[in-house]
């Protein structure tokens, strides 16, 4: 009976390393095809145009809603061109970008680094992109890169030394489009 029971537990183990082993040739054997797949998918992201979320539906191209949004939370003295520019540069964004858009920090500043994590290289090309849209002005900070090159040459950095440092703020229009994202959204839980 114990000899039988000791059996059943080694061909219960083996069969377990046999799936493992056979998982992981799979996966090996498809590593390529799982790769292009992976790398397909985080290429897409960028055209997403709506998401949902707990039940609630944005959709972030609409231009029905933003042109509704811009006019229920911006001034009325908004320009018909100015309101065309502001929903362009909303329909453009991406979700990286929306995140920073809604995440600036006036007044602190900004640096790129020789060695930046993937996040902080994602949030440098993402205020690139504001700036071409025209929702925020960067402008070099000399006073931030002398205190943190100091600061780096004291404690060390595991993300190297900065190479500049910058700051940035929201201009009239990326104010407008951070109104209409809010506006979209509030439509959007109602």
């Amino acid at each position: 009976m114990i000899a039988a029971q000791k059996f059943a537990t080694f061909l219960t183990s083996l069969r377990s390393i046999a799936l493992s082993v056979l998982l992981l040739m799979l996966f090996a054997w498809n590593f390529g095809t799982i790769n292009t797949s992976a790398k397909e998918v985080l290429a897409m992201v960028p055209r997403i145009q709506q998401f949902e979320a707990s039940g609630v539906k944005v959709v972030l191209r609409d231009e029905i809603k933003l042109k509704e949004s811009l006019a229920a939370m911006v001034d009325g003295d908004l320009s018909e061109s100015e309101r065309r520019a502001t929903i362009g540069s909303v329909q453009k964004l991406t979700g990286a970008q929306v995140d920073r858009l809604f995440t600036i920090e006036e007044g602190r500043s900004h640096c790129d680094y020789t060695l930046p994590t993937a996040k902080m290289r994602l949030y440098l090309n993402s205020d690139a992109a504001l700036e071409e849209l025209g929702l925020v002005e960067t402008k070099p900070d000399a006073s931030a890169f002398d205190s943190e090159m100091a600061r780096t040459a004291i404690e060390g950095s595991d993300i190297g030394k900065p190479r500049s440092c910058y700051s940035m703020k929201l201009t009239p229009r990326g104010y407008n489009a951070k109104s209409a994202l809010v506006g979209i959204i509030r439509q959007a839980l109602n």
